[in-house]
């Protein structure tokens, strides 16, 4: 009995992936500054479409950033996942850093 709800929950959670799958690669497909974008990050070794997707996705300001402005600012914002793993061990304090990241 419950062999068969869990294959046909399996079944219905591969179908929403794939969909959701589809829907994001027809998005960065269908917008020229999302498809350069991912083509350079994938031109480095072991980035693939996954990872570009989710560089993207986390930090669109990739395929904005020059020469003229600092770099810096990419690496001083905590992430929502930092700011979710820090929350079990540690508050944040006021500048945005946690656990010492």
């Amino acid at each position: 009995m419950f062999e068969a709800m869990d294959a046909e929950l399996k079944g219905l959670l591969d179908h929403q992936i794939a969909a959701l799958d589809a829907q994001i690669k027809q998005t960065i497909a269908s917008d020229e500054e999302l498809a350069a974008t991912a083509d350079i990050l994938r031109s480095v070794p072991g980035i693939g479409p996954v990872a570009s997707t989710m560089l993207i996705a986390e930090m669109p300001e990739l395929g904005q950033i020059s020469g003229n402005r600092p770099q810096h600012s990419l690496a001083s914002r905590p992430s929502h996942r930092t700011v979710a793993l820090c929350a079990a061990s540690a508050p944040l304090q006021v500048d945005g850093a946690c656990c010492g990241m």
